[in-house]
C-alpha cells in the first residue's frame, strides 16, 4: 500500500497537482482501483488462461474458459460457460484406451 501512495502522490506532482482539493481526493479514490483492475486483466487472467492450457495440454480434463472440471461430460461444451472443447479431452471409462478406472 506504501508503494502505491508514493505512486499517487509521484504522479501527482507530475501533472502539477498538490493532492488537496477535490481533484487530488477524486484521483486518489480512483487511481488504486484502477490500478487493482489493470492488474487483473493485464497480468492474472492471461496467467489463469495459460496455466489451464497447461493442464489440458497434460490431459486434464478442464474448461479453458472458466476453470470448469470436464470429467463425465457426455456432450463437447462446457455446462458453465457454454465454451466447446475438443472430446478427446475427456477419457471415457467404457473406453479401453482409458486404463483403469481409480
Amino acid at each position: 500500500m506504501g508503494l502505491t501512495i508514493l505512486a499517487l502522490k509521484r504522479s501527482l506532482a507530475f501533472w502539477g497537482l498538490s493532492g488537496e482539493g477535490w481533484v487530488g481526493g477524486v484521483i486518489a479514490g480512483v487511481y488504486p482501483f484502477a490500478v487493482a483492475i489493470g492488474s487483473q486483466y493485464l497480468v492474472r487472467k492471461p496467467l489463469i488462461r495459460y496455466l489451464r492450457e497447461q493442464l489440458a495440454a497434460k490431459g486434464v480434463p478442464i474448461c479453458i474458459e472458466c476453470g470448469y472440471d470436464l470429467r463425465g461430460q457426455v456432450d463437447p461444451r462446457c455446462p458453465e460457460c457454454g465454451t466447446a472443447f475438443d472430446p478427446k479431452l475427456i477419457k471415457r471409462p467404457s473406453d479401453p484406451a482409458a486404463g483403469p478406472s481409480d
